[in-house]
């Protein structure tokens, strides 16, 4: 906030990830869909072809509009919910760069005199991605229907979460509904007592069907009761291309994101001119049109329609249209940007806590940095289409380096890199329950290479390697869980 007139700054801003139903087709990003952000970019490009035919004079005068393109990048601490069993608010990001999220769960199922667990895989879930059982509740229903524990991991795992949303249960906890399609299972506690929430994880998808988002940023002027928008930037048809993870025992672990979208949606901030009451669908703002366009999310002074926003349906000049019909505001109020005051949860991973194994066996490492990237060929070259339309990923590569001291019982390891033998890495980030992040790569390749020897100050072995699949089309190369 500047002492006369609001300032965009980076770190008073709101930052929004939301899966969407169709590619490309703007949604609003809801309280839950926040996430806390280092820092972040948007970019939109342009490339004009200069008009050059035959003309008087050596000087362009004149320039032919051609495709415009977005790219998005994030960067974040590595931050779990807190709660073991809940999503962290990244939770969209991971899913769109990997492609599949489980909620695991641990049922106690009488009936076989075991406890089974229960993996609930939400692959493709496009409003809610968490179950809202609750943990630990019992399960009492009035009649049974012999229901074990793997019948309602056959149920679940056969669901996808692809059309209307969330798994819930009823008040008394005895039918679990399956919400896209009204089915539900009548459990008897006879057979199944409780269950409990285990982890969150995130694995890889081997199809080329990986969901898009509409990534939001709202620049805000840092009022700590009721922050006021300056400046917001949604860009729909979000592709994650590329996923990071790094830390060292000095610097925090931090997660970063590259990705490309189809279309960027500005919204800015002007004065209302004139005064409108009541079904008001067009307003009008002195030189400054220029803030809005098709799908701006805005409010009229005080009014943002019950919390629901005003979308712009056109622009001319400087009358701006909008819907619904409800806009009510007078001469000179602000018309600025809407957004959902976000709602998030966690804190950040401390760098010191945690620890590696390779092959099982703890190494004391000295940094990591474990990359994804989804190799799209981006769909922008298409006759008579302004911007990317789709986008096909290819191989995808999973790579990274996790970097040792030349330690005397640890500089086998350049010897070991000529063997060709296959390896195991298991980074954990964090050591309490509902604050760790682990990354599992079952089966990694170290190269042959050397060690970094400085002239003064101690040697490291960089340890790179490429992660490998168990097997053709396994898609098992990365497991990303908070537990």
């Amino acid at each position: 906030m500047g002492l006369q007139r609001n300032h965009v700054q980076g770190k008073h801003q709101y930052f929004y990830a939301r899966q969407e139903a169709t590619p490309g087709t703007l949604l609003r990003g809801r309280a839950v869909d926040a996430a806390k952000v280092i820092s972040s970019t948007i970019t939109l490009t342009e490339e004009p072809t200069p008009r050059r035919d035959i003309q008087v004079g050596r000087q362009e005068f004149e320039h032919i509009d051609g495709p415009t393109t977005v790219e998005v990048t994030g960067e974040s601490y590595v931050i779990p919910s807190g709660t073991v069993g809940t999503p962290p608010d990244c939770d969209q990001i991971l899913r769109a760069a990997l492609g599949r999220s489980r909620a695991v769960l641990t049922v106690n199922d009488y009936t076989a005199g075991t406890g089974d667990t229960v993996t609930l895989i939400h692959d493709d879930g496009t409003t809610s991605t968490t179950a809202t059982l609750t943990a630990g509740v019992d399960f009492t229903p009035a009649t049974s229907n012999n229901a074990t524990a793997s019948a309602i991991a056959a149920a679940f795992n056969a669901h996808a979460l692809g059309t209307a949303g969330s798994i819930v249960a009823s008040a008394n906890a005895a039918v679990v509904t399956i919400a896209s399609d009204n089915g539900s299972l009548t459990l008897s506690s006879g057979d199944v007592a409780a269950w409990s929430a285990t982890r969150t994880e995130y694995a890889l998808r081997d199809t080329q069907q990986l969901k898009t988002l509409t990534v939001s940023r709202v620049h805000h002027n840092g009022n700590t009761t009721s922050p006021v928008a300056i400046a917001r930037e949604d860009v729909t048809g979000v592709h994650v291309n590329e996923l990071g993870f790094s830390g060292s025992g000095s610097e925090p672990p931090r997660m970063t994101f590259g990705a490309k979208g189809r279309r960027h949606i500005f919204t800015g901030t002007a004065e209302l001119e004139g005064t409108i009451t009541g079904s008001g669908t067009a307003v009008t703002v002195a030189g400054q049109g220029a803030n809005f366009e098709a799908d701006s999310l805005i409010k009229v002074g005080t009014d943002d329609n019950a919390g629901a926003d005003f979308a712009v349906t056109a622009v001319s000049t400087d009358t701006i249209t909008a819907t619904p019909a409800s806009m009510d505001g007078t001469d000179g109020v602000a018309i600025v940007p809407h957004y959902v005051a976000p709602t998030t949860a966690g804190s950040p991973i401390a760098g010191p806590v945690g620890g590696c194994t390779i092959d099982g066996a703890t190494y004391p490492i000295v940094s990591y940095e474990i990359s994804v990237n989804n190799n799209y060929i981006a769909i922008e070259d298409e006759a008579f289409s302004e911007r990317m339309t789709d986008a096909v990923p290819q191989y995808r590569e999973i790579t990274g380096t996790v970097t040792v001291r030349a330690r005397a019982d640890l500089i086998a390891e350049i010897g070991r890199r000529k063997l060709q033998a296959n390896r195991a890495i298991v980074v954990t980030m964090g050591a309490t329950a509902g604050r760790r992040c682990v990354l599992s790569l079952p089966q990694v390749r170290f190269p042959p290479s050397g060690m970094n020897v400085p002239f003064e100050g101690l040697s490291d072995i960089p340890l790179a390697f490429r992660a490998l699949d168990s097997a053709e089309g396994a898609a098992d190369a990365l497991l990303v869980q908070f537990t």
